[in-house]
Order: C-alpha cells, then sequence, then structure tokens
C-alpha cells in the first residue's frame, strides 16, 4: 500500500537535518524534495569520506537515494510561481510512500564514524530505542540540527551535561557516530 506521508516544514529559507518517516514510491532525491531544492548527505564509506550533492557528478549517486533511516541536509525550494526561472522557499513537504512498519525494528546500517541517519517513524523515537547490534559499536549520543538556533542539539537516552533531549522528532535526521568500523542499530518503534 502507498500512502500519503505529509508534513509542514517551518523555516525562514535555511538548511534543514531531515529524514522520511516512510519507504518512497520513488527514491530519488528530486522526486521527494523537488527538483529545486538544495540535498546533500555525508557518505563515510567514500575514499575519502565526503558529502554527496544530488544531482552533481555522477558517482555515488545511490547515497542521496531517499530511504527511511537516512538523514540529509535539505533546504526545500520550489520554482517561483511567477518566474519560472527563479526559486523560492518550499516549506510544505509531502512524500507517497509506505510507513514504516512498528511491529518490528527498523535496522539501519552504519558506516565507518560519523553517519547521517534520521528518525524513521512518525513518532518521536527515544535514544534509548536506538540499539547497536553489537555492544558499544556505537556511542550512546547524536545530535540533531536545530535550524533555528543554527546549531546542534546533544541527543542522549543517558543524563549529562549540555543533553538537549533524549529522544529525536518525527521527520528528524541525526548524527550518529560508531566506535570506529561499520555498525548496524536497531531502531525500536516507540
Amino acid at each position: 500500500d502507498i500512502g500519503m506521508v505529509s508534513t509542514t516544514l517551518t523555516y525562514d529559507d535555511i538548511v534543514n537535518m531531515i529524514g522520511v518517516p516512510c519507504h518512497p514510491a520513488d527514491t530519488d532525491p528530486d522526486a521527494v524534495f523537488g527538483d529545486r531544492s538544495d540535498v546533500v548527505r555525508w557518505n563515510p564509506l567514500g575514499n575519502p569520506p565526503a558529502y554527496v550533492f544530488a544531482g552533481v557528478g555522477a558517482l555515488n549517486q545511490d547515497v542521496v537515494n531517499v530511504q527511511p533511516g537516512r538523514g540529509f541536509f535539505v533546504r526545500l525550494r520550489k520554482a517561483d510561481p511567477n518566474d519560472e526561472t527563479k526559486t523560492i522557499p518550499n516549506p510544505d513537504l509531502e512524500v507517497a510512500g509506505r510507513p514504516v512498519t512498528t511491529a518490528r525494528p527498523f535496522t539501519l546500517s552504519l558506516g565507518p564514524i560519523w553517519n547521517m541517519a534520521a528518525n524513521p517513524y512518525t513518532t518521536a523515537l527515544p535514544y534509548a530505542n536506538i540499539v547497536p547490534a553489537t555492544a558499544d559499536s556505537v556511542r550512546n549520543y547524536g545530535y540533531v540540527y536545530d535550524a533555528t538556533l543554527r546549531n546542534y542539539l546533544l541527543v542522549s537516552s543517558l543524563p549529562g551535561i549540555n543533553v538537549a533531549r533524549t529522544h529525536v522528532l518525527p521527520w528528524e535526521g541525526i548524527w550518529l557516530r560508531t566506535n570506529g568500523g561499520s555498525a548496524t542499530v536497531n531502531m525500536q518503534a516507540p
């Protein structure tokens, strides 16, 4: 079944770190975010690791294919209805796709060191529900980007200094860090 998963992002034409809580009908970033949007994703498996820009260059474009659990830096843009040669902010994002099942944990593979991940669910995901398949293979904290503050917030299930919150919001991306090599996390539905 293909359903419509939608949200309205409110921002002042700035970059957001987001993810899509569904299996999109079309994984092309132009189809999901709009062909005028700026879409970037970190590739920890690159040689060297680097950002991949959607539609720029032929290499590693599979890295920016939109899938649940993947995080992206996105500035949503659309054509100006008064002048098709210009772009304007587009705060509305609707994605046709099949929601992620909550009947079992969502499994996400991570590359070495830093990874752009995202909450695959349409509800807030407690950080405690992000469980490494191998103990101690992933740090017990992550960072979400607050576009309003233009700063990162520390997220963890453990109390500590500067921990901003204990959950990842729906549609929100998060930086996760492995302890060196590749790893797998199971995200248990809230």
